[in-house]
């Protein structure tokens, strides 16, 4: 029962610091849209610490709020330069463990039955948000977070391999260093810079000539062209049969087909480069 009490607790003070942190960051967040988004999630998390707050007084207990004040305070002045899409994006996937944990719990015999359906309800709900703000964030280029942390790992190693290589010969002189160390940092910038702007170039490149070559193919021969889609479709792990009647009802429909092959370039090689260095 302590093991059970704790658990409501800790989901307790899980969502309703989540709704403190959605609604400190839709008050100063300038897309309306956005705006509105976090405004209506704090809403749905304040519901969610409701249903947590009536579990635990259901065994007497009386949960009081322990927000996470300096969280909030982070997040709200990171708002200044980057999307609070990035931001929450970044904060659940630290906590992506808490849906897990909300279905191991709905698995258990802890709740009953009407309980269940509406931590069902909020399970949906958590999962939904999460795909939002994944959308909404790569919008703002959240993708280029991973090129920030590769080049950050690597300028690391490397001034610091290079600072401590020279502080053993040349420590009498510590501008030396200072300034040899900068000239490898800004060369290990320009060349990581460099490599990921070509490499995403040339992925981009690839991905944009299969294209043409994909609504070429419907063009000139959409028989063959379908061909291609249902052998897509068994690549993907769908049944033969199951791929062969999708195919034929899409064609029958009358849909454009290109689309189904085509895919999105999001990656932009500049802002990879850049954020890489």
């Amino acid at each position: 029962m302590e093991n059970f009490l704790n658990l409501v607790e800790k989901f307790y003070q899980g969502e309703i610091n989540d709704y403190h942190l959605y609604l400190a960051l839709s008050k100063s967040q300038k897309d309306e849209e956005l705006k509105n988004r976090l405004s209506e999630i704090a809403q749905i998390e304040k519901n969610h610490s409701l249903f947590w707050k009536k579990i635990a007084k259901k065994y007497n207990i009386e949960l009081k709020d322990k927000i996470n004040t300096s969280k909030i305070k982070i997040a709200a002045f990171l708002q200044k330069f980057i999307s609070a899409a990035i931001i929450v994006s970044l904060l659940e996937a630290g906590e992506n463990s808490t849906v897990k944990e909300y279905y191991s719990f709905l698995k258990s015999n802890a709740l009953d039955e009407k309980e269940k359906a509406i931590l069902k309800n909020i399970i949906l709900e958590e999962i939904e948000h999460e795909s939002i703000f994944n959308k909404e964030s790569k919008k703002f280029g959240a993708n280029n977070v991973r090129d920030f942390i590769l080049g950050m790992n690597d300028g690391i190693v490397e001034i610091l391999g290079t600072v401590a290589g020279l502080s053993a010969v040349y420590f009498t002189n510590p501008f030396l260093v200072g300034i040899s160390g900068s000239i490898v940092g800004i060369a290990g910038a320009l060349s990581m810079g460099i490599g990921a702007f070509i490499s995403v170039r040339s992925q981009r490149q690839i991905a944009q000539s299969k294209n043409e070559r994909n609504e070429m193919l419907f063009s000139v021969a959409p028989k063959r062209a379908i061909e291609v889609l249902k052998q897509d479709l068994i690549d993907s792990n769908i049944d033969e049969n199951i791929a062969t009647e999708i195919t034929k009802k899409l064609q029958d429909s009358n849909t454009d087909l290109s689309k189904f092959l085509t895919q999105e370039v999001e990656e932009n090689e500049l802002k990879s480069g850049f954020f890489t260095a």
